[in-house]
């Protein structure tokens, strides 16, 4: 196997890019965060699910229809998010 070979993050990517182009959302990012959810063994489909969650969550929040403080607890922080989507990475943030 590759070093950087596509574990399905480019699909998911993809699709939530196209169906959320609207959003400021980056497909890089997408892709950074999909990679990470699978290469910890988490399904496509619930990959996938999540991070439109995420966007909702973030983004379009109009569609969103959550509890902000468990999603936040489950999925990914707002703050690591809008990082990722906004830098590439969240590596390089200073957390307080």
């Amino acid at each position: 196997m590759e070093k950087n070979s596509d574990v399905g993050e480019t699909l998911i990517a993809s699709a939530l890019f196209q169906k959320y182009s609207d959003c400021d959302i980056t497909e890089t990012g997408l892709r950074l965060l999909a990679r990470r959810a699978l290469c910890r063994g988490y399904p496509r489909q619930m990959v996938q699910h999540c991070l439109e969650i995420v966007i909702k969550k973030n983004c379009r929040r109009d569609l969103y229809n959550g509890d902000d403080t468990l999603d936040e607890r489950r999925f990914i922080l707002d703050a690591e998010f809008k990082a990722i989507m906004k830098y590439g990475k969240a590596d390089d943030i200073l957390w307080c």
